[in-house]
């Protein structure tokens, strides 16, 4: 992890807890009646907004609930195909994480040949060193929790808010003190796994 992305990490923690309602605002970045949209909407109430003309800049959390196949090798080499995507890549350049809820590559893993299936992986091990990151809701909470270096106090309460009681963390995560503060706080269980160096 280099300094800059460290500063960056405990800067975006300050203007959190400087600017609490940052915090609040969730934005689902696809049409209504996209795929896993119901179920994403469902999943953080009334508050959550969802659409893809939507100004994200301010935006705590912002989600795609399908990244496809096109759309995700488009990512991994830094382009942007459309206004939406073109969204996400300012976001991921600003150095602010995007959520994912559904890779569609994984949807072939019984049917795709190795070679092509191990290059979707290898776009998304790319696309989570540039911020795009694995959606954790109420109910999608399998692997770990967190794909960055370092987790905030901001991510425990984000954590806390959808319920979860237990965090997996790759082995090589850091966690600030206030972050650890935080967890034991509000009675969140902080597990580094092994499995998941990087």
């Amino acid at each position: 992890m280099t300094i800059e992305e460290v500063v960056r990490q405990v800067v975006e923690e300050v203007v959190a807890r400087l600017n609490p309602s940052i915090n609040d605002r969730v934005v689902i970045l696809a049409k209504p009646d996209d795929e896993n949209v119901a179920a994403l909407s469902h999943q953080f109430g009334d508050g959550v907004e969802v659409g893809v003309g939507i100004d994200i800049t301010s935006a705590s959390r912002v989600i795609i609930p399908l990244l496809s196949c096109t759309q995700m090798a488009d990512l991994a080499v830094g382009r942007a195909t459309n206004y939406r995507f073109q969204q996400v890549l300012m976001r991921l350049l600003r150095g602010q994480s995007v959520e994912v809820f559904e890779f569609e590559y994984q949807r072939f893993s019984q049917s795709a040949p190795e070679p092509l299936f191990k290059l979707y992986e290898t776009y998304r091990q790319t696309l989570s060193r540039f911020g795009l990151v694995d959606c954790v809701t109420k109910t999608k909470a399998s692997g770990p929790l967190f794909n960055k270096a370092v987790v905030t106090e901001a991510d425990i309460l984000a954590a806390h808010q959808q319920g979860l009681q237990t965090l997996q963390l790759a082995a090589t995560t850091l966690v600030t003190p206030l972050a650890r503060d935080c967890a034991k706080t509000r009675g969140i269980l902080l597990e580094k796994d092994e499995r998941h160096k990087t």
